[in-house]
């Protein structure tokens, strides 16, 4: 029953999480690399490629704030002791390695925590 909450949670919750507080965390990291790199003085030579550093620039933020994200959710839902279990819909690396972030620390804080025998 626990496992069958578990993906009810991945499949509905994290979906809501990650829309929810994943872009504003990922403005929050992008902005921060924008004031690293101009306070360390970096220029770009074209419009162009401004405009490129700035769009691999956010997407790498949005990415990151998700895997933080996921192991924040993953940890307290170990915390609540229940284990997730769940499988990404989509084809992108970044999708997988954030269900995969989020189950396995859900696990691991779980079995730290309770050990094998609340499972």
């Amino acid at each position: 029953m626990k496992l069958l909450l578990g993906f009810l949670i991945v499949t509905l919750g994290w979906g809501l999480i990650a829309r929810t507080f994943g872009p504003p965390l990922g403005q929050v990291l992008y902005r921060e690399k924008l004031r690293r790199r101009q306070a360390n003085g970096v220029t770009v030579p074209t419009q162009e490629a401004e405009q490129a550093w700035a769009q691999q620039a956010g997407t790498r933020s949005l990415n990151i704030a998700l895997i933080l994200l996921a192991l924040a959710c993953g940890a307290a839902a170990g915390l609540l002791n229940f284990p997730l279990i769940g499988f990404s819909r989509s084809l992108n690396g970044w999708s997988w390695l954030r269900i995969l972030t989020l189950m396995a620390t859900s696990w691991i804080v779980t079995l730290l925590v309770y050990g094998l025998n609340d499972l």
